[in-house]
């Protein structure tokens, strides 16, 4: 998909769910485009491991995060994981497991998910009916779902716990970390 950094608009360019992105087809696709006088300034994609050998067989790094264009090699062609699916396999992390916090705290952010999801309903508590079954226990095509990442890494969920909350400290750290992944580190 080419879309524009400044307008609204975007074009299928290239579709096949069966053929990995190489070097040389990345390199293709960016040539063709530039060559009906559109500028590739970056390019983004999900972290599968394909990819991951992409940015690698491109030689772009956390601190050299582009390639030369291969069309016009006096520029730079930006290399970007896409940030949606960063905070979604974060989240998906999060519910799967413990996290140590920087602090040492660990803490089970699920069962603490749970918690707060069990005393709003119990409490019949409106702030708290967002947070759906769905959300907690997403399984398979559901967990790339952007919308249940956001409800559950918010503002929203950082405010509902510290309000319903303020005593204990494990709640209080997810609504740090919650807070944090949404308005941004």
């Amino acid at each position: 998909m080419i879309r524009s950094i400044c307008g609204t608009w975007k074009y299928v360019y290239f579709v096949d769910f069966d053929k990995p992105m190489t070097k040389y087809l990345y390199h293709e696709i960016i040539s063709d485009v530039e060559q009906i006088d559109m500028k590739v300034l970056g390019t983004t994609c999900d972290q599968a491991g394909e990819n991951e050998g992409l940015r690698k067989s491109l030689g772009a790094t956390t601190l050299k995060p582009w390639s030369q264009n291969p069309h016009d090699p006096s520029r730079k062609v930006f290399f970007f994981f896409d940030a949606v699916h960063v905070f979604k396999n974060t989240r998906n992390h999060m519910l799967d497991h413990s996290v140590t916090l920087e602090n040492g705290m660990e803490i089970n952010p699920k069962k603490e998910f749970k918690e707060i999801q069990s005393y709003c309903r119990a409490n019949e508590i409106s702030e708290g009916s967002f947070i759906k079954d769905i959300i907690l226990d997403c399984k398979s095509s559901d967990r790339q779902n952007v919308g249940f990442m956001v409800s559950l890494l918010s503002t929203k969920m950082a405010n509902l716990i510290r309000q319903h909350f303020p005593n204990d400290l494990a709640k209080l750290a997810l609504a740090d970390l919650c807070e944090k992944f949404h308005k941004g580190f």
